[in-house]
């Protein structure tokens, strides 16, 4: 169970109760002594335990909560849809694994969103109803954690990562005696488990979660269907 408030009803208590595809939230008005469904069906906080829960406060009927590994905003009890998404009522808010939410309390509709990839912030409108496109407030943080490093034996300024969450990036920056890379992120999804080099075939690979993806090395450089140069 997680309780939030919010300013725009100061007499109420929300509470997410975290029970996998049964997962609620509710308010309680302490004057009244009544409960009001703000989500009662449509999502499964799963990150997070149940913490990943937020209600805006300029609108008591507005929350935002933890959707398996994206996110789901209730207007009025209502699941605000996105059927062009993975699944319809997820929102995609910068990265998978969502682990907290926060209302913004000086901005209506706006909220916060820690994942596994860094902090992200959104803003809802209600007429008509939408969600912004997530921008990244990761500045300054170090988010990525490298779970791979390989280079290339003929090309010194090729060095590939495997990154836990943030699938694959690669060096892009000209060689030289002081060489302070730039990285390019490849587009693939998913975990980075392993980035290899193949030193006799001259190939690169990258895995991600149960599939692995090779292309010819050669003066081309690419990686999957990203092209380097």
């Amino acid at each position: 169970m997680t309780v939030e408030t919010s300013e725009a009803a100061p007499t109420s208590f929300y509470c997410l109760a975290d029970d996998a595809s049964n997962s609620w939230v509710k308010s309680y008005d302490t004057f009244n002594s009544t409960w009001t469904d703000h989500a009662s069906s449509g999502f499964d906080p799963a990150f997070a335990d149940g913490h990943a829960f937020a209600v805006d406060q300029f609108n008591p009927n507005s929350v935002y909560v933890g959707n398996h590994i994206y996110m789901s905003w209730y207007l009025s009890g209502v699941q605000y849809p996105n059927p062009t998404f993975l699944n319809n009522g997820w929102i995609k808010n910068g990265h998978d694994d969502v682990e907290d939410i926060v209302a913004d309390p000086a901005t209506p509709g706006a909220f916060w969103v820690a994942n596994h990839g860094g902090v992200y912030r959104l803003t809802t409108t209600t007429n008509p109803q939408s969600v912004s496109t997530p921008e990244d407030k990761s500045d300054g943080l170090g988010v990525a954690e490298v779970w791979s490093l390989s280079t290339s034996p003929t090309e010194p300024d090729r060095i590939a990562l495997g990154l836990y969450h943030n699938a694959n990036f690669v060096s892009v920056t000209p060689y030289s005696g002081s060489w302070d890379p730039d990285w390019k992120y490849l587009g693939l999804y998913g975990d980075g488990t392993l980035a290899i080099v193949d030193h006799k075939i001259q190939t690169w690979c990258t895995m991600l979660i149960n599939s692995i993806s090779e292309v010819p090395h050669g003066n081309e450089v690419m990686i999957g269907a990203v092209h380097l140069r």
